[in-house]
């Protein structure tokens, strides 16, 4: 998926790169270890500290904690690219594609990624996002998947800002055991940002809903990436 967006966008190590909401850092590391030039705009300082951790090796990698909304850009350099993985939806769309077009050079790119369920969510999974639902000011409405991407599709091309280039989907399983599945829904930023009596609470619940569950959590997942380009000045702002 990386590679397609580097091989896309044919940026290089002399660009500027900026990332939305990295969470812990789990696209970053895969353009960090690249060798590409990243910085990041984290929202959560908790998550930011991790991200710093988990990042420590990649020097060309720099963070700051701020809402993207109000974020100021005064030390960076216009970007080349601009990606965000599974946090772009949570950003105000009334600033977001703008200021992704501001903060952007002449003919840059927007990737916007997500890993999606697919249409046949077990209900175990389904479940466990309705406890997190009670600890978290998110909700986790599973749309099927054409919803989920003809509306991001309308959204980028309603924005005025980008022209929407091309999309990317593959399928993949995931295979866990019940312990498995429980360490990697709490390695989830959702999860991570919670306080620590929300997160107390919630371990609880997941340990309990899944303690009789005695068969390996399967999910089929889609990973799937939206790349956009900026639209020429005199388009900028009008609709598709």
């Amino acid at each position: 998926m990386i590679d397609w967006i580097i091989n896309r966008t044919r940026i290089t190590k002399n660009d500027q790169l900026l990332e939305i909401g990295p969470g812990t850092g789990q696209a970053t590391l895969s353009f960090a270890q690249r060798g590409l030039k990243i910085h990041c705009v984290e929202l959560g300082e908790k998550l930011a500290s991790l991200l710093k951790e988990n990042c420590e090796k990649y020097p060309r990698v720099t963070i700051d904690v701020s809402p993207f909304e109000t974020w100021q850009s005064n030390t960076v350099s216009q970007a080349q690219l601009i990606y965000s993985a599974a946090a772009f939806h949570w950003i105000d769309k009334n600033i977001k594609y703008k200021k992704c077009g501001d903060l952007l050079s002449d003919n840059g790119f927007l990737a916007l990624m997500w890993h999606e369920h697919t249409d046949d969510t077990p209900e175990i999974i389904t479940k466990s996002y309705e406890l997190l639902e009670r600890y978290s000011d998110k909700q986790f409405h599973f749309q099927s998947r054409l919803e989920r991407r003809q509306r991001r599709i309308d959204e980028i091309k309603r924005s005025g800002y980008f022209t929407l280039l091309e999309t990317f989907e593959y399928k993949w399983m995931s295979e866990q055991t019940p312990d498995e599945f429980i360490k990697a829904f709490k390695s989830q930023s959702s999860y991570l940002s919670l306080d620590h009596q929300s997160k107390q609470m919630l371990s609880n619940d997941l340990s309990q809903l899944l303690s009789h569950h005695n068969e390996p959590v399967n999910k089929e997942y889609v990973t799937a990436v939206y790349l956009a380009q900026k639209k020429a000045p005199q388009c900028e702002g009008k609709e598709a």
